[in-house]
């Protein structure tokens, strides 16, 4: 059926998404040991650190979400209990991604320094 077609290809980018976001969580792991983590206690590597923290959580968290999805895109059933797991893993990665969001929106939405009229 065109379902069935529809939740193969599915299936296919799931997995090609969900390793593509689990490779970049386990290079964000390894930069935590080699990044502001591990450096000097300064306000500014503390602040990186949390960051990486952060981000690597974030990484985790949308690798699991396409992760999970496999297991509806791929059989031919359907499990609300695994959609619901999706939904739940959905909302910690979102959550994590909006803290970063925000911050960067308070940190770069500023008034512009440069005078008027320069690139």
């Amino acid at each position: 059926s065109e379902k069935r077609k529809l939740d193969i290809a599915s299936c296919v980018f799931n997995v090609q998404t969900g390793l593509s976001y689990l490779a970049r969580a386990a290079l964000l792991s390894y930069g935590l040991t080699t990044g502001p983590c591990s450096r000097a206690r300064t306000p500014e590597n503390q602040r990186g650190c949390a960051f990486d923290v952060i981000n690597t959580i974030d990484w985790f968290g949308w690798a699991a979400e396409f992760l999970i999805d496999i297991a509806n895109s791929c059989p031919e059933t359907y499990s609300d209990n695994i959609a619901c797991a999706g939904a739940i893993v959905d909302i910690v990665s979102s959550g994590t991604s909006l803290s970063v969001t925000l911050d960067g929106m308070v940190s770069e939405c500023k008034p512009s320094t440069r005078p008027s009229g320069t690139p």
